[in-house]
């Protein structure tokens, strides 16, 4: 464990996977006053001033791997926003769903050198075919 106090900082940013899609969203509200609550001196309180209303939305979908499968900003500006929105995510997650499924979803494979690979005591490959773990005992190399 750390020592209490200090900063943990990740470093090894070169062993992170992208991410295939990335969708950025924007709300946009206007702000209508509400009227307060009388003050309670006798404890802690918040006193709203203002709630927001949803109003429109924008988002965009970005493909990481491929500028073929990314979308076009789409928009609305209307009555429950925040619903249309949800619903829509709902749509988008399907369609990142499927392109990873049938056009980005690869067996994993790793290349070592033949002496590196065969002095390993345990390596694991875990790949789209198999559930489970295959050890170097089970891996000919040629």
């Amino acid at each position: 464990m750390p020592e209490k106090g200090s900063t943990i900082k990740f470093q090894n940013y070169h062993k992170q996977l992208q991410a295939p899609f990335v969708i950025y969203a924007d709300f946009e509200a206007i702000t209508e006053k509400v009227s307060g609550c009388t003050p309670n001196n006798n404890g802690s309180y918040t006193e709203a001033y203002q709630k927001h209303k949803y109003c429109s939305y924008a988002y965009k979908v970005v493909c990481c791997y491929d500028d073929q499968y990314a979308k076009p900003v789409q928009s609305y500006r209307g009555e429950n926003a925040v619903n249309k929105l949800l619903y829509k995510m709902l749509d988008e997650v399907k369609y990142c769903r499927s392109i990873i499924n049938y056009k980005f979803n690869k067996d994993l494979f790793l290349i070592f050198e033949k002496s590196l690979f065969k002095n390993q005591q345990h390596v694991t490959f875990v790949g789209k075919s198999t559930t489970n773990p295959i050890s170097v005992s089970e891996i000919t190399v040629t």
